[in-house]
């Protein structure tokens, strides 16, 4: 179950800035921080993954299914959108691009 948890962050963060344009609606070249930020951000996730499957031994008892549901909304709402598109977006503080006004 942990491993649906991981995954959308994982997912959720590269495409958002491979798919920039479409998702900011203007198009912006990445900033070297933008990129490091994402790599570090996908390799976390992966990590936890990893650990899912080689190092941790899970039973129903110690993650009932309902909870599932509430710990993908907390990391793929949470961090894998409300965060991610404040380190790729185009007026984020990485980009170099601040917004006027």
């Amino acid at each position: 179950m942990f491993f649906w948890e991981y995954f959308g962050p994982l997912v959720i963060f590269p495409l958002f800035l491979i798919c920039r344009e479409q998702v900011y609606g203007k198009a912006f070249v990445p900033q070297l921080a933008q990129q490091w930020a994402t790599y570090y951000w996908c390799f976390h996730y992966f990590k936890r993954i990893a650990e899912t499957f080689l190092v941790h031994s899970f039973s129903h008892a110690t993650m009932p299914v309902f909870n599932l549901f509430r710990n993908c909304s907390y990391y793929w709402v949470r961090f894998g959108l409300l965060t991610i598109t404040d380190h790729t977006g185009p007026s984020s503080l990485a980009s170099g691009i601040l917004p006027s006004g």
